[in-house]
Parts: structure tokens; sequence; C-alpha cells
């Protein structure tokens, strides 16, 4: 199986148990637009984005090769999604003014999904991808993510979650990036909201798959402990890294 099918068997988990983006990224991106007529998510998911897109544009496309992670985002009516690879769209040549990819560019063929961005971008059209790595929440919690992500889960992690770990540094973009917001995406979370998001990473699901057990139920007690007061909500952050640029006329 590819690593990125791995979400497709847990779309519902992934749409209930995931973080939301921070709507001061697609305010900052609806500024920096010159028009508003058609936003492209890739990737799209559940629809986390797209449904923020779809206050700042008059129409997103949403595309994901996962009709099930499809299937349970949340319906708009200026949103169309549809069943479509990253570097084969049905979109028009220069028909988007912004082209979105969330925590999925590096799922992506990239040269050749380069290619069908310069081929769908207007002129002047603006291109924003972002990701996140680990989460933050304080020294004790953190140390025991840290064991579950490297010592547990080392071994059944993409290589491509290395690019994610360098923020998108190692892909040479077309156009000069634009200086990027320095934002966090955040949510406060209980003890148990937190295992569930655990339990939605790839490598998790990867790990299930091939051992025939939830390896998140190996840092429950020390999670458990680290949290304190299982009952008590913290805040959960991620910092993002963002690369934006803008098509060159």
């Amino acid at each position: 199986m590819d690593d990125k099918n791995y979400f497709s068997s847990i779309a519902q988990e992934y749409q209930r148990n995931r973080p939301l983006y921070p709507s001061e990224i697609f305010q900052y991106l609806a500024m920096v637009c010159d028009n508003h007529q058609l936003a492209w998510d890739v990737g799209t998911g559940t629809g986390q984005a797209a449904s923020q897109l779809a206050k700042q544009f008059d129409k997103v496309m949403a595309t994901d090769e996962s009709l099930e992670q499809i299937s349970h985002a949340k319906p708009e009516p200026n949103i169309h999604y549809r069943k479509e690879k990253a570097e084969q769209s049905t979109l028009e040549d220069s028909s988007v003014d912004l082209i979105t990819v969330a925590q999925a560019l590096h799922w992506f063929d990239f040269d050749n999904f380069m290619q069908e961005v310069d081929r769908v971008l207007k002129p002047g059209g603006i291109f924003a991808a972002w990701c996140y790595d680990l989460v933050r929440i304080n020294a004790n919690i953190d140390k025991t993510i840290k064991v579950l992500y490297e010592d547990i889960l080392g071994d059944y992690w993409s290589e491509r979650r290395r690019w994610i770990e360098q923020g998108y540094n190692n892909f040479e973009f077309p156009h000069p990036l634009l200086s990027a917001p320095s934002l966090n995406m955040e949510i406060t979370w209980s003890y148990k909201q937190f295992a569930d998001y655990l339990r939605t990473w790839s490598a998790v699901q990867k790990y299930k798959i091939m051992e025939g057990e939830d390896p998140v139920n190996q840092i429950l007690q020390p999670l458990e402990f680290a949290w304190c007061d299982t009952g008590h909500m913290k805040k959960c952050i991620w910092p993002l890294q963002f690369k934006i640029f803008r098509k060159l006329v």
C-alpha cells in the first residue's frame, strides 16, 4: 500500500481528530491574491483548507486521490470536490487565482506537479504550500511524543516525512518565494482527544497493519503521567512552515 493511502481507511477519524488551520492563513492569501474567482485546494483530504477558502473565493476546486477522504468533507455550495491526481487535473490553462497545498506536498511527484501548477495558475497567481511537524505541548509530554515518533514508529514513516521535517526546504520552487506569515496551528484538547489525534498518523496506521496492534497504546501510561490530569485541557501548538510564490507574468 502507498503510504498516503493509509489516510483513506481512517477518513472519518481524520476529519474528526485533526486540528483546523488558523483563519489568518486564508485572510493573508486572499490579501495577496489579485483576483478571487477560483482557488484550487490540492490534496484536500476532508476539506479542512477548502472550507475556509470558500469564505474568500467565489469558487473552490478541491481535489484528492482518495474518494473516501472526500466523502467525509463538509459540503459547501461553492466547493466542487473531485477525485483527481495532483499532477493531472481537469482545470483549464491559466484559470486559477490561488493554489493551496496543506500538509500534502510531500505526497506528490514534485516536478510533474509544478508543471501542472504552471499550466493552470494565472500569471500573477499565488501558490501556497504549508506543513507542520511535531506538536508542542510541554517538555514532559513532548518527550513522550518523541518516543512514539522516533523510537516506536521510526521505521514506519515514509521517507517523504523527512521533507516535512525540513519544512519543504528540499524543494526548488520555480518562482521567487514571498515572505511568509509566522503562524501556528493551535487547539485545546483533552488527553483523550490528543490520543485520538496520534492515531491519525500515517505511521500508526502502517504499524497497526504490519504488526497487528496499536502502537499508541505503548505510550499511553507515560503520556497520562505527563498529562498529570487526564481531564485537564491543554493547548497544543504546531508551528507552520510556508512556501509561497507568485507566478511571474
